[in-house]
């Protein structure tokens, strides 16, 4: 991109142009988040592309710092390890307005993301990839160093009861099946009593472990975009990424999706545990549903807060089609193949919509699956 500033430039991208100017000569824009933007980038009198991620002010310079600084030692302890790394990291800059940029290696690997997209209908291939980052992930938390804790010390158990039962209460799926909230509370109580006096690992938490922050290539795998300044449960880690999968593919298993679910949990702990067992399955699914729950919530509060949004700028962009269509392309099911029939005028608002509901409906179910295996 022309280094030139222009009116249609915005102020992050300009901030960040004018701190870089020295050692950036041309970039794109891949993402514009709310506090990020990921960029591709060269450097001068280099043909190698570069991983740039600007931190937007104010206080994205200790933002920038403590991410710099957690690359740096992850990288230093993982350098002799041929197969799980991190991004070599390069330098920091500030940009005088609170904001600042980090450079890193450039990594050509398919993202984990666009990764299982394709391989979540091939059992092999996504088996692969998740043993691949349950690798990565042990490496990570042995570095980070581990101790134990009691389970009460680690899960929210009141707070768990309670997100579980608002999220239940506005399932089709669970309704359909006539489970009545307090049976849910009944279940779930139990299975909290019987763990009480489980202990749990914890370790210095990744905090965004999911498919979109790990780069998956044949014989390599390599994690971002951590700070690893907290610390808790490594289950938290674990969770989280194994319920991002329920957005990759689950959908349409015609009523197996908590089987599913829990097959690609055990390939992922045999290999994170190194075929030992760290943690009673009680606790496990404890924690996958805590997981799930979260998912669920954090998918309802996406659809809240886009449904204004999407239905006010529908009509004239139109071309949130073609994006909702590559987004989708990668989930080979029967539903989001009825999704894309809908005509092209609704499409943009109607697709969006039905995934929405779809994913949440199907992770509450999955999270009931989990919670009555034994029942």
């Amino acid at each position: 991109m022309n280094a030139k500033y222009s009116s249609k430039t915005s102020l992050a991208e300009h901030q960040f142009r004018q701190s870089t100017r020295h050692i950036i000569s041309e970039y794109s824009i891949l993402h514009d988040k709310n506090h990020v933007l990921i960029i591709r980038g060269h450097k001068h009198n280099c043909d190698r592309p570069v991983f740039v991620k600007y931190f937007k002010g104010p206080s994205g310079s200790d933002r920038a710092r403590s991410e710099f600084k957690a690359l740096k030692c992850y990288y230093a302890r993982m350098l002799n390890n041929s197969s799980l790394s991190v991004p070599q990291p390069y330098s920091i800059f500030l940009d005088g307005h609170g904001g600042a940029t980090i450079i890193c290696e450039w990594t050509s690997f398919p993202r984990g993301d666009s990764w299982f997209k394709i391989a979540m209908p091939l059992e092999f291939l996504r088996h692969y990839g998740i043993r691949q980052c349950a690798a990565w992930l042990r490496l990570y938390h042995e570095i980070g160093g581990t101790e134990m804790k009691r389970l009460d010390q680690s899960l929210d158990f009141n707070m768990l009861v309670s997100d579980f039962s608002s999220v239940a209460s506005q399932s089709i799926t669970l309704q359909s099946k006539k489970i009545l909230g307090h049976e849910l509370k009944e279940i779930l109580l139990e299975k909290l009593s019987l763990g009480v006096k489980e202990t749990v690992i914890h370790s210095t938490l990744h905090g965004d472990f999911t498919p979109s922050n790990i780069f998956l290539g044949p014989r390599q795998v390599v994690g971002f975009d951590f700070t690893a300044r907290n610390t808790g449960s490594v289950l938290l880690d674990i969770g989280k990424f194994l319920s991002a999968l329920v957005w990759y593919g689950h959908l349409g298993t015609g009523g197996r999706q908590g089987q599913k679910f829990l097959k690609d949990s055990r390939v992922f702990l045999k290999t994170y545990t190194g075929g030992g067992n760290h943690h009673s399955d009680l606790v496990v699914y404890l924690f996958l549903i805590r997981s799930l729950v979260t998912r669920a919530q954090l998918i309802t509060s996406q659809f809240e807060t886009a449904s204004s949004r999407k239905l006010r700028t529908a009509h004239k962009n139109f071309a949130m089609h073609a994006s909702v269509r590559n987004y989708l392309s990668g989930l080979y099911n029967s539903i989001v193949l009825n999704l894309l029939s809908v005509s092209f005028e609704l499409a943009p608002v109607n697709c969006w919509f039905n995934l929405e509901k779809t994913l949440f409906h199907e992770t509450t179910s999955v999270a009931f699956e989990v919670l009555t295996k034994d029942n």
